[in-house]
């Protein structure tokens, strides 16, 4: 063993086994680095496919029957990203709320919370849900609010993501796209 050491260490001090070496590690440093920006690109790729997104088509039209305030609101769903996103009915809610009050003191004033998306478990990548409420006897107002949350649990990231859609509708009737 004490024999071979020395031709070893003659072998790497030889500027030919030394150049070799070098070019080697080069090569080496280099196929490091091309493997890093792969796996970088890869992971950006990934998360911006798979990062939640959604969609939304709120709106709603005033109807005055017998006196009183009627509201049918129309909310639409679409997934637009490429993960599965599983509906947290814990969260996810429709609500309406009216203006009142005067001059500088107008407020929102909310007058219904509703369960919406009951039937819908889970929206798959590029589905779009539908769900329509009928709010009866809302109270006399210049405009309506409807405030739409959506709270999901994803497949990646794992943790729940909530969303938040508004909509005014004013008394005027018509539908109103989501502002």
């Amino acid at each position: 063993m004490m024999q071979v050491l020395p031709h070893i260490l003659h072998w790497l001090r030889d500027p030919t086994t030394k150049t070799v070496l070098d070019n080697l590690g080069a090569i080496l440093q280099m196929a490091a680095l091309a493997l890093g920006a792969v796996w970088t690109y890869f992971l950006f790729l990934r998360h911006r496919t798979l990062k939640p997104k959604l969609c939304a088509d709120l709106g709603g039209s005033l109807d005055v029957a017998s006196g009183g305030r009627n509201l049918a609101a129309h909310v639409e769903l679409k997934n637009v990203g490429k993960s599965k996103f599983r509906i947290r009915q814990r969260g996810t809610a429709l609500e309406v709320l009216s203006l009142q009050g005067s001059g500088e003191n107008r407020e929102w004033t909310s007058e219904r919370i509703l369960e919406i998306f009951l039937r819908d478990e889970w929206i798959e990548p590029e589905e779009s849900i539908r769900d329509d409420q009928y709010i009866e006897n809302l109270p006399p107002s210049p405009a309506y609010r409807l405030h739409l949350r959506v709270v999901c649990q994803a497949t990646w990231p794992l943790r729940p993501k909530a969303w938040s859609f508004f909509v005014v509708v004013p008394s005027t009737g018509g539908k109103h796209e989501t502002s």
